[in-house]
């Protein structure tokens, strides 16, 4: 299950910017050889790449609500980058968004394949509210990182602190160690077993392991089904044999830590 734009979390400055598809343009500039500005029927004309992603806010409680899962398409930032041609002091890259956001992430993270300029979501156009007409998907990144609305890219060679940065948040903003239960719902019905127990994790180091425990059992190992990102997001599923109350779900990343407070989702039966 993915979470439906309707019910995924928003983190908005002001109120949600409305953008003309026809007028709208992506700046690209600083330091390149090669300034552009592309419309998004020039940035669809790439190839496209899609996949599943975790997208957490920085300030979510553990089992909090500021978190969800989606399908997200688009092209890879590498490919616009390629195309202005980045210069030999070029150490950061700047965005900056409709609505006056700005972060920014090193070159070296952002050249990376699965660091993609969006324009799809659960396979249907940017809706406003989550970023219409392109916004930035960073795979193990804190939603911070994954800015909406772009209408410039700025190659620096210095430091650039964004809005939050500014404000005492983390520059790096990895998501430490996190994972959601896509299936089933907290509070659903599950009246057969054995049942699939399906989800999505992430890490800024990468995801090593997710481990699952039924009630009070032991924790046992989850099979991961796909990764992202250099193993930043990993799609997980686990045959849950016999009937359970609860369901603990917690991801550890490749530097052996564990996420602190596991996700929790509470099975009822019939």
């Amino acid at each position: 299950m993915l979470f439906e734009e309707s019910n995924f979390f928003k983190i908005n400055l002001c109120i949600v910017p409305e953008i003309d598809e026809k007028s709208w343009k992506l700046s690209v500039k600083g330091l390149v050889e090669s300034p552009l500005e592309l419309t998004l029927d020039d940035i669809k004309k790439e190839e496209k790449i899609s996949f599943l992603d975790l997208l957490e806010c920085i300030s979510n409680k553990p089992n909090g609500e500021l978190m969800g899962s989606a399908g997200f398409a688009g092209v890879p930032l590498k490919k616009i980058l390629e195309k202005a041609k980045l210069r030999e002091n070029a150490k950061n890259i700047v965005f900056r968004c409709r609505d006056g956001y700005s972060t920014a992430l090193p070159a070296s993270f952002a050249l990376q394949e699965e660091v993609i300029l969006a324009y799809e979501m659960n396979g249907k156009s940017l809706s406003k509210e989550h970023g219409f007409p392109l916004r930035l998907i960073a795979p193990g990144k804190y939603g911070m990182k994954n800015p909406k609305w772009i209408d410039e890219i700025e190659v620096v060679e210095h430091e650039y602190l964004g809005y939050w940065e500014q404000r005492g948040w983390s520059n790096v903003a990895d998501i430490e160690q996190s994972c959601i239960v896509t299936q089933p719902d907290d509070y659903a019905y599950v009246e057969k077993f054995p049942f699939k127990v399906k989800g999505i994790a992430a890490c800024g180091k990468g995801v090593k392991r997710v481990l699952i425990r039924a009630d009070d059992n032991a924790w046992e190992e989850a099979v991961i089904e796909h990764v992202v990102g250099s193993k930043r997001v990993a799609v997980f599923e686990y045959e849950l044999k016999e009937a359970a109350n609860k369901i603990y779900a917690r991801a550890e990343d490749y530097n052996s830590k564990l996420q602190k407070e596991p996700r929790v989702i509470n099975i009822l039966r019939a």
